[in-house]
């Protein structure tokens, strides 16, 4: 997945989610064969010097790519407007609003 794809996901993203709210971050693309992670991983987000950083996987189909950066934006949101990066009742919260805007058929 192209950098350019990722921002225009993100950007697609940040307006029907969060209403563009969320500036747009720095991306990394994860190679998991050279990953520093001892875990497998699609995506992170974290804050580097004032600026979040989001990182996806390149071997994702784009509907998982897609996923992944809606539960990384969320985690984004989370941080940057509410203090809090867990995977608690706030942060389930915003994913049944993500299921709710962009799969309203599974449910």
């Amino acid at each position: 997945m192209k950098i350019k794809t990722l921002k225009k996901m993100h950007k697609f993203i940040n307006e029907n989610m969060f209403d563009g709210l969320l500036d747009m971050p720095n991306f990394v693309i994860i190679d998991p064969e050279q990953s520093l992670f001892a875990f497998s991983i699609d995506g992170y987000c974290e804050m580097h010097k004032g600026h979040f950083i989001i990182g996806i996987t390149n071997f994702l189909t784009t509907e998982n790519t897609f996923d992944t950066m809606v539960h990384e934006m969320i985690h984004q949101y989370l941080m940057e407007f509410k203090g809090y990066s867990g995977h608690g009742k706030k942060f389930k919260k915003w994913c049944k609003k993500g299921i709710d805007i962009f799969y309203p058929n599974m449910l």
